[in-house]
């Protein structure tokens, strides 16, 4: 009995040791490491973005989109693909927004990050109507080529916000 007990503890001693990670393979690279500049860098892009819509200016926010664009789930409830040309028409349109991000969170992994907060938002559409509104927000962005694209943008109903 004791010798199937050591034998037990030898194989399990070895699996655990066969499964820590050697100095050699720990992956300490910096582009996978959270970084205080990475961070800000998104964070930077996500006011430049939403400064730009306020100011209904395309050439703000085209650094930060991708030549396909980016899927939104849009408060409609609906799945949307917006590329430059719809934000264009949209932003050459007669209704008035102000829009801003509050409670601004990054978090960064490696060369993908997500953001988190509250979108608060003014519109006043060419009928005169005014849609106000604060509403939940996530985003993921990659680091392309050197620079943060926004790759997914969720705002959710009403109902979920």
């Amino acid at each position: 009995m004791i010798g199937k007990t050591w034998c037990t503890v030898l194989v399990f001693t070895m699996v655990v040791a066969g499964c820590q990670p050697s100095e050699e393979s720990t992956n300490t690279s910096p582009s996978v490491v959270p970084s205080a500049k990475a961070e800000a860098e998104v964070r930077a892009a996500v006011v430049n973005i939403y400064a730009a819509l306020s100011a209904k200016d395309a050439n703000g926010i085209e650094p930060y989109i991708k030549s396909d664009g980016y899927s939104e789930f849009a408060v409609t409830g609906g799945l949307l693909r917006l590329d430059m040309e719809y934000l264009r028409s949209f932003l050459t349109g007669e209704m008035e927004l102000q829009a801003e991000v509050e409670d601004l969170k990054v978090e960064t992994y490696g060369d993908a990050a997500v953001v988190t907060g509250y979108r608060v938002h003014s519109f006043k559409m060419p009928d005169g109507s005014i849609d106000e509104g604060t509403q939940r927000l996530s985003m993921v962005w990659a680091r392309l080529e050197g620079h943060w694209k926004v790759l997914h943008v969720h705002l959710p109903p009403s109902s979920e916000g």
